[in-house]
């Protein structure tokens, strides 16, 4: 649990998972959240299990896109802009190489 605290009230603001997909948790206001509220909206996910996934099921309803951990804890799953591809250029006259 610490590890998902840790990593989405980091300055990344995602696990490692939501980086690679381009996302970032954050608070309501567009906010880094703080370990308490990612403490929060950790346990929240349990209460969608707990419910069989109904509170996952409002993601789809719910305009912003919220699931019911997100509600409880007052924070919002955005879209970061995709990373430009690191680039080393090439001398020219030299060949590149694999």
């Amino acid at each position: 649990m610490s590890e998902t605290g840790s990593l989405e009230s980091s300055l990344s603001q995602a696990t490692l998972g939501k980086r690679a997909l381009g996302l970032r948790v954050t608070d309501e206001k567009g906010q880094c959240i703080g370990f308490g509220r990612a403490t929060v909206r950790h346990f929240g996910r349990f209460l969608n299990a707990f419910s069989f996934g109904i509170g996952y099921l409002s993601i789809a309803f719910e305009p912003r896109k919220q699931g019911f951990h997100d509600m409880v804890a007052r924070t919002v799953v955005l879209r970061t802009a995709p990373a430009a591809p690191a680039t080393t250029p090439i001398p020219a006259g030299s060949t590149p190489t694999l």
